[in-house]
């Protein structure tokens, strides 16, 4: 109505910009630069039978700006449209920004590519409110996803600068799902610098019902930057095609500040139904996540059929396992942790990795001294890499908070490596703990150390533990 508080929707869309796909000719008819909205001129798009905006069928360029949909005209409350707030069916290069996207039946945003000549490709989604109301204080869920991209590829959520960030909360889905169906492709879509599960200012959580971003079958997916908290999950790999997939820079569970917990329901991220060669975090600078704060394990891998998936360089800590894992910061399996096996020949998740076991950290002429040994798959290359922790875990194994550096290794014919490294730190160091594990591993070894405890140069607490991982 006028007051734009009651519902007197139209009996399809509420806007629908569409192109007449192939012509006789076998032309694509495009309809494209359409401008739906702009700053301080936006449109109260509400209560109609269908989708809120579709753009369907050779829609390309065209710009939804600054509008209001699915909520009433004081975005506090909802005046859903039926199925979706922004529908991109068989359109590219649209830019959805600057929306108040909240209280739909469906999905927020919903980006698909059925069976056409063109491509749902190239779409950005950014500077978005959904799920939550116009302040990005409380709750207005959208019924199904925050964002959901099926069958689509090269579509980019969010973006690099501050400005592009959506918050993407509250919803009762998942907050991004990207899926793909047999036959089709979802390759290449970028999440980047969003929040998804905090409010607008990321001071407190208003989780979305699923996982904040879930990988289904999707392939090459980058995952960057992104605050996600408070959801039901953090990030879950799932489904036997979903592979290549990148997760780097994320604060999972815990706010930029990492003072704030938001942990997301059990586990920081689950990997299984096959998942493989994805990658979680890296040892180059700003590549690692931070996951931390979760009532699980910070990391959970189940499939036995997951496998080559690297975990590398993250902070971990503060994930409490339960009675039985107790603070795993990576597990395995489900069944705590994994004793080694000679030779490393047993199955499951990334092959059940051995750990390297270590003999003994040690303050010496001004250095840290690490020494270990590993034993796994004959003549191979493998990597160690190094962590400290603030504290010991009571458990015998703990986390890894922060990375430090990584030690080359290369088996015998045997399948045996030993190693004793200085750690490339300057001053008096004295690391209380080292834990080891490929980063396909799932448990790590608290090591006690010698004197004179270092106080690294970023912070005024005494180095206690470390933490390595091998590959």
């Amino acid at each position: 109505n006028g007051y734009g508080t009651v519902a007197l929707g139209n009996g399809l869309n509420g806007v629908q910009v569409a192109g007449s796909g192939v012509d006789a000719t076998g032309a694509t008819v495009y309809s494209s630069r359409n401008q739906i909205g702009a700053p301080g001129a936006g449109n109260l798009i509400a209560g109609n039978v269908a989708n809120g905006v579709a753009l369907v069928e050779a829609a390309m360029t065209n710009t939804v700006s600054s509008n209001y949909i699915g909520v009433n005209a004081p975005g506090k409350g909802p005046l859903a449209n039926a199925l979706v707030g922004v529908l991109i069916e068989n359109g590219a290069d649209n830019v959805i920004e600057a929306n108040l996207i909240s209280g739909n039946a469906g999905n927020g945003v919903h980006i698909a590519d059925p069976p056409s000549s063109i491509e749902a490709t190239g779409n950005v989604i950014r500077a978005n409110v959904i799920g939550l109301n116009a302040i990005g204080e409380a709750a207005l869920p959208n019924g199904g996803a925050g964002v959901g991209l099926q069958n689509a590829s090269q579509n980019l959520i969010g973006g690099a600068a501050e400005s592009d960030r959506n918050v993407i909360s509250g919803n009762v889905g998942d907050g991004v799902i990207v899926q793909r169906s047999p036959n089709f492709s979802a390759l290449q879509n970028r999440i980047e610098n969003n929040y998804i599960g905090p409010n607008k200012t990321a001071t407190a959580a208003i989780g979305n019902g699923g996982a904040g971003v879930h990988l289904f079958n999707a392939e090459v997916t980058t995952v960057h930057g992104n605050v996600i908290g408070g959801n039901s999950a953090g990030v879950t790999f799932a489904a036997p095609n979903t592979y290549g997939n990148v997760l780097t820079a994320n604060f999972i569970g815990a706010d930029p500040t990492q003072t704030l917990h938001f942990g997301n329901g059990e586990h920081g991220v689950f990997v299984n139904s096959n998942a493989y060669d994805n990658r979680i975090g890296g040892t180059a600078p700003g590549e690692g996540n931070v996951i931390a704060f979760h009532s699980g394990r910070g990391i959970w891998m189940t499939s036995a059929n997951a496998l080559g998936n690297a975990i590398r360089g993250n902070s971990i800590y503060d994930n409490q396992g339960d009675e039985i894992e107790n603070k795993l910061g990576i597990d395995l399996a489900g069944s705590g942790p994994n004793p080694n096996d000679l030779g490393d020949i047993d199955i499951g998740p990334n092959k059940l990795q051995n750990y390297p076991d270590l003999i003994g950290v040690y303050a010496f002429d001004g250095a840290t001294v690490v020494n270990g040994f590993l034993n796994s798959a004959a003549n191979t290359e493998f990597a160690v890499d190094i962590f400290y922790n603030t504290a010991c875990d009571a458990s015998g194994y703990g986390e890894g908070q922060f990375y430090m550096e990584t030690i080359a290794l290369t088996t015998d014919e045997f399948g045996n490596a030993g190693f004793s490294h200085v750690m490339s730190i300057p001053g008096q160091r004295a690391v209380r703990h080292v834990d080891g594990h490929r980063p396909r591993r799932q448990h790590v070894q608290n090591f006690p150390t010698v004197p004179q405890p270092w106080r690294p140069p970023w912070s005024t607490a005494p180095m206690m533990p470390t933490t390595a991982r091998a590959i």
